[in-house]
């Protein structure tokens, strides 16, 4: 059997219409930016710096606030969920500096401060 052509008006051509082809490209260009908006705030994490933002923030909301606050880098640690810094922290009138841990939820930007139990010192008598 030989091959047969179609050649009625209804019979689809490989060509689609300009308008049709412009169409669906309007709408494939419109679905990914739409997804790309809808994925933003999802996807969106606490930057290291935006994290020792919202200690500080954290910090300074406590009472009474801290006279100073110093975040040791070397010792900050990120992960996917979490960024922890290390801080030194002086109370006004204080020479002594105590330490704090501050965890910063990446997704929510929710800081929490958490002080270090001074080291005991014991003192000998004889």
């Amino acid at each position: 059997m030989g091959s047969m052509l179609n050649t009625s008006p209804n019979a689809s051509s490989s060509k689609a219409s300009p308008k049709a082809s412009t169409a669906v490209a309007l709408g494939v260009v419109a679905a990914l930016i739409g997804g790309a908006f809808a994925a933003g705030p999802a996807s969106a994490k606490t930057s290291v710096q935006g994290g020792q933002n919202a200690c500080k923030a954290a910090f300074q909301a406590q009472t009474p606030a801290p006279a100073m606050t110093r975040v040791d880098s070397n010792e900050t640690k990120v992960t996917g969920d979490t960024l922890v810094y290390a801080y030194k922290v002086k109370a006004a009138g204080d020479d002594k500096a105590a330490t704090a841990t501050c965890s910063v939820d990446r997704a929510t930007n929710v800081a929490t401060i958490t002080m270090e139990a001074a080291p005991l010192t014991t003192l000998a008598t004889r």
